[in-house]
């Protein structure tokens, strides 16, 4: 056994089957720093040599999964949501405990995080475990799902994304607080905003949308999925083709529309200052990126548009996913069902 001693505190180092063991025991005794060595190095022969299992920080641990999800369009919000965990990263993933993981979760909740974000993250701490297991690596605490929260899903009144579509307008010139830069970068969050409300997708697809996905002669718009979706194409509104067309007669980037967006998965802070300069109300809830695509669905449903016709435009790859997204009026579907009913009783006299 290895013992040596920095300040007060006794610290055990030991290679077993190549792989280094670390570990402080927190002690300045040494007969009780003796008896944890004794301990550790018989757990660690038991899980290396016994079992074939290695140790492994949460850290480290983190960084490898990431490492498969290289390339994929939601490489960034797994690595957001993992570095939630970064208190315990230089941890060994053997010596987290539960309260430990429960108390990150915690923190969230705390800071305002919601239930569903929440949900997520508990998910991915729970695939890093079973990523973990795959690699013949120890395995910590699962934490039990998040379930049966129910998300307040928010949707834009016309007269709300009126306000928002104003309060994103680029400023005449001069206008105080505002410099050149800044002029510069609310012009491309402008035609990003247009983008998401008149193509109903999400953040990161049109982020990175490609001008091999733009066909302006045919006036559509190609959209990739990020998610397990389906892939769709859409036609521009006139609003849209005139944003698209200024941007390629501007380009810079022959690859991208929105060349310093790529990559990105969200932007919080852009619709956190925009829906606060359109004086938006958080009572029916608040407004984010997702609400965009929310009010797109509903505005479809509004005029008319079937389940499996919104299901195709929003890629979804399951219609219930889809009903998610459909906010209907009772009042007004009592309506159309009156209206329904006089039509037939007309026919029948």
């Amino acid at each position: 056994m290895s013992l040596s001693l920095r300040g007060d505190v006794w610290y055990w180092r030991k290679k077993i089957n190549g792989v280094a063991q670390v570990r402080s025991t927190k002690t300045a005794d040494k007969k009780v720093a003796e008896r944890l060595a004794a301990k550790w190095e018989h757990e660690a022969h038991e899980e290396i040599v016994v079992h074939g299992v290695v140790p492994i920080t949460v850290g480290l641990l983190a960084k490898q999964y990431l490492h498969t999800k290289e390339g994929l369009t939601t490489h960034n919000a797994i690595a957001s949501q993992l570095n939630r965990f970064k208190s315990l990263f230089q941890h060994q993933v053997k010596d987290v405990r539960l309260a430990d993981v429960q108390k990150v979760i915690n923190a969230g909740r705390d800071k305002g995080n919601k239930e569903s974000s929440l949900s997520i993250t508990v998910s991915y701490w729970n695939i890093l475990m079973n990523f973990a297991a795959k690699q013949k690596y120890t395995v910590g605490p699962k934490l039990e799902p998040i379930k049966n929260f129910k998300p307040k899903e928010r949707f834009l009144t016309e007269a709300e994304e009126a306000a928002l579509i104003e309060a994103a307008k680029v400023p005449d010139e001069g206008t105080i607080g505002l410099n050149e830069s800044g002029r510069f970068y609310r012009a491309i969050n402008n035609d990003l905003l247009i983008s998401l409300l008149d193509l109903g997708c999400r953040f990161n697809e049109a982020a990175n949308l490609t001008w091999s996905q733009i066909d302006l002669e045919r006036n559509t718009v190609f959209i990739k999925r990020s998610k397990r979706g389906i892939d769709s194409t859409h036609y521009m509104s006139q609003r849209l083709k005139t944003i698209m067309q200024l941007r390629w007669d501007a380009r810079e980037d022959d690859d991208h529309v929105f060349p310093t967006k790529v990559g990105k998965y969200s932007e919080a802070d852009w619709m956190r200052r925009l829906r606060k300069r359109a004086g938006l109300s958080s009572a029916n809830g608040t407004v984010t990126l997702h609400t965009l695509r929310h009010t797109y669905a509903n505005r479809m449903t509004q005029n008319g548009m079937t389940l499996p016709d919104i299901k195709a435009l929003l890629g979804h790859s399951n219609i219930a996913t889809t009903m998610r997204y459909i906010k209907t009026d009772a009042q007004d579907v009592a309506k159309r069902a009156l209206a329904v009913q006089a039509a037939v009783a007309a026919k029948q006299k």
